[in-house]
């Protein structure tokens, strides 16, 4: 674990104080508290984060983003996998457009959840089905091939990013996808 700087902990710490202070006037201010949790977990107070994006999910339960917050921080600061795929699954029964939800749950059965190994591509497939031309998915799902060793699949995801890439005129992009389909 990093070692936080003391003059950012003491930035952080203040802005603490001056956020709760603030709050404490106007408990409606989501940007406030999700800042608040920021700088609870910056400090290294996990319980604090923790009971913050807890309280969001009950004050905003159709605001996605405190789901995801909990999702990548059960996942990578608390390392429950279970707790973190409820978070995520939580967004997309919400939101099935969400694709940090599909990219957390990816990130989560493709390093870490290893009894859940297996779903990582079922979950970039699940968001396709959803986001049918998002370049962030199909791009995950021919790199997550690649990694397998199924060269056919990932060349089929990364030529229908590279088609999307296309119709955008991202002409950067697009010289990217054709690089990884021409090394492969």
């Amino acid at each position: 674990l990093a070692t936080l700087a003391s003059e950012t902990e003491n930035i952080a710490r203040t802005k603490i104080v001056e956020l709760s202070k603030e709050l404490s006037g106007e408990p409606g201010l989501f940007g406030s508290w999700l800042d608040l949790a920021s700088y609870r977990k910056l400090v290294g107070d996990n319980i604090g984060a923790e009971e913050i994006w807890r309280f969001m999910t009950k004050q905003w339960p159709d605001n996605e983003t405190s789901y995801i917050n909990l999702g990548n921080f059960y996942h990578y600061q608390m390392r429950d996998f279970a707790q973190s795929e409820i978070a995520f699954r939580k967004v997309i029964s919400m939101k099935a457009t969400s694709i940090p939800a599909y990219i957390g749950l990816y990130e989560l059965y493709s390093l870490s959840y290893t009894e859940k190994a297996s779903l990582a591509d079922d979950i970039l497939l699940e968001g396709l089905k959803n986001n049918p031309k998002n370049i962030l998915l199909l791009s995950t799902l021919a790199e997550y091939y690649t990694e397998q060793g199924n060269i056919a699949s990932a060349k089929k995801y990364y030529q229908d990013a590279l088609d999307v890439a296309m119709q955008s005129n991202d002409t950067k992009l697009q010289d990217q996808l054709k690089q990884r389909i021409a090394n492969m």
